[in-house]
C-alpha cells in the first residue's frame, strides 16, 4: 500500500462484497455499497473541479456517507481536513481560509449558517437527501451546492489519480485553545506507517469488529477506520453525543459485538466504574487500546484485573511527528 486509498482497495479485495464495511446506527454500508458511494462522491468532487492537492473540509457528524466522502477525497488525490462538527461557523472560517478549502462536506443544518452570511468561494456537498431551498441557495451566491440526491445521479466511474506517498493525505487542526488553530500536515507515508503497523500488530480476522469512538479530527480515529477497512473488517461509528455516557457505550459494544476498542483512558474508566463486570458483559472484547491521556497505575491495574486475558495497548503519541511509542501490557509489574 502506497497511499490511503489503497487501504480500502485492499479490504475490498479480500472481503465479500456483501460484507458489512461501516455502520452508523442509521445506515449500514457493505463493501460494495461503500465502494459505489466513494466512486460517486469522487466523480462529484471532480465535477466541482477539486483536483489533486486541493483541500476538502469535513464539517459533519460521523456517518456512512461522510466516511464515503472522506475516502473519496483520498481517491482523487485531494487532502481531507476533518473539522470538529461542534465548531461554530466562525471557527470553520478560520480553518477554511487558512488552508484554502476548495469544498466542504457538511449537513443542510450547518450549511444554513453559510446561507445567512456573505458568499464564500467554496463548493458544498451536503450529506442530506433534502434539496436545498432554491431561494436560499440563489441568495447565498455560493459557488456550487450538491445534495446527496445529486451525488446519487453521478457516475461511479473515475480514472485513478497517481499520487506520491510523500504528498499530503489529510490535515488535523489543533483545538486552538491557546490561540489560532494550527494545522498538522500528515502525508500518506506518515499515515500508512502507523496503519501498516496496526494491521500487522493486531492481526485482526474477519470475525473482528472495530469501534470508532474518537472524533475524526483526532488522530486516534485513523486506526479505527483504516485498521478495519484494510483487512475487510467492519467499523462501527459511535455518535459523539454518547461518547462519554458509560451505559450507552457498554450497550454499543454489546449490541455491535465490538472486539477491538480504541479510546482515551477516561472512556474505559467510565465504563468500568458503571459496570465492574464489563468483561463479562462483553466477553468478545479481546483488544483494548488507549492513548491521548495518562492512565493512572491504579486505574490501569483495575483494567488489567477486569480483562485478565485481553491484549492491552498503551499508545503514547507525538502529534507533530505522528510517531507512537507503543507498549503491549501483558502484565503489570
Amino acid at each position: 500500500m502506497n497511499i490511503l486509498s489503497d487501504v480500502f482497495q485492499r479490504g475490498l479485495s479480500v472481503a465479500n462484497p456483501d460484507r458489512l464495511a461501516v455502520s452508523d446506527g442509521k445506515y449500514d454500508y457493505s463493501y460494495a455499497q461503500l465502494h459505489i458511494a466513494i466512486g460517486k462522491v469522487s466523480r462529484c468532487l471532480s465535477d466541482l473541479h477539486v483536483q489533486r492537492g486541493d483541500r476538502v473540509g469535513l464539517w459533519v457528524d460521523k456517518s456512512c456517507r461522510a466516511l464515503a466522502a472522506m475516502l473519496a477525497v483520498t481517491r482523487i488525490g485531494a487532502v481531507y481536513v476533518p473539522i470538529d462538527p461542534m465548531n461554530p461557523r466562525l471557527r470553520v472560517e478560520v480553518i477554511r481560509e487558512d488552508c484554502q478549502l476548495k469544498a466542504i462536506v457538511t449537513s443542510a443544518d450547518k450549511f444554513s449558517h453559510y446561507c445567512q452570511q456573505q458568499p464564500v468561494d467554496c463548493a458544498f456537498i451536503l450529506v442530506d437527501e433534502l434539496p436545498v431551498n432554491e431561494s436560499q441557495n440563489a441568495g447565498s451566491g455560493l459557488h456550487k451546492v450538491l445534495t446527496w440526491q445529486d451525488i446519487q445521479q453521478c457516475s461511479a466511474q473515475l480514472e485513478t489519480q497517481t499520487v506520491h506517498p510523500d504528498e499530503l493525505a489529510y490535515i488535523l487542526y489543533t483545538s486552538g485553545s491557546t490561540g489560532t488553530p494550527k494545522g498538522v500536515k500528515i502525508t500518506h507515508h506518515n499515515a500508512l506507517a502507523f496503519i501498516n503497523w496496526s494491521i500487522d500488530e493486531l492481526s485482526a480476522t474477519t470475525k473482528d469488529r472495530f469501534a470508532n469512538h474518537a472524533p475524526w479530527h483526532f488522530d486516534l480515529s485513523v486506526l479505527d477506520i483504516y485498521g478495519a477497512l484494510g483487512v475487510g473488517d467492519s467499523v462501527h461509528l459511535l455518535d459523539e453525543m454518547t461518547s462519554y455516557v458509560p451505559n450507552k457505550l457498554i450497550e454499543f459494544i454489546s449490541k455491535h459485538a465490538i472486539t477491538i476498542w480504541y479510546s482515551v483512558p477516561s472512556a474505559l474508566q467510565l465504563m468500568l466504574k458503571a459496570a465492574p463486570d464489563l468483561a463479562i458483559q462483553c466477553p468478545q472484547l479481546h483488544t483494548l487500546i488507549f492513548a491521548g491521556e495518562a492512565y493512572e497505575m491504579k486505574a490501569l491495574a483495575q483494567l488489567r484485573e477486569a480483562f485478565a486475558t485481553a491484549r492491552l495497548y498503551n499508545c503514547h503519541r507525538s502529534y507533530q511527528s505522528y510517531c507512537r511509542l507503543v507498549i503491549l501490557l501483558v502484565a503489570l509489574i
